[in-house]
C-alpha cells in the first residue's frame, strides 16, 4: 500500500521527538507523533485519538535507539501496512490535533 507522510518540521538525524501528519489512500489526514521513551521498551499506539478527536499513531521510541525521519517511516510502515511513503507538503498536525 503506497501513502503519504508531512513532517512539521525538519529533524536532524537523532532527536527527542517527531510529528507529523499521515494519509493512507482514500482517508483523511492523521497525526503520528513519536518522542523517546524513558522506561521500558517501545510502545506503538495505532489508535490514538487526540484531543480534536481526530486519530493517528503515537509511539513511545526506546531511549537508547535512533529516532529519525526514516525510524518513523520504518516504525508507521508495520504499525500500518504501508509499503512505500511519498513525502507530501501535508497539513500542520499542531492544527489538527
Amino acid at each position: 500500500m503506497n501513502a503519504e507522510i508531512s513532517f512539521d518540521c525538519y529533524y536532524p538525524e537523532d532527536c527527542d521527538h517527531i510529528e507529523g501528519c499521515y494519509r493512507l489512500p482514500g482517508e483523511q489526514w492523521r497525526v503520528f507523533y513519536f518522542t523517546r521513551w524513558w522506561q521500558g521498551k517501545s510502545e506503538v499506539r495505532p489508535d490514538a485519538i487526540w484531543r480534536s478527536g481526530i486519530g493517528g499513531v503515537q509511539v513511545n521510541h526506546p531511549k537508547d535507539a535512533v529516532l529519525n525521519n526514516s525510524v518513523v517511516m520504518q516504525v508507521l510502515s508495520s504499525a500500518l501496512g504501508v509499503t512505500h511513503w511519498t513525502e507530501v507538503s501535508g497539513p500542520d498536525s499542531l492544527q489538527l490535533k
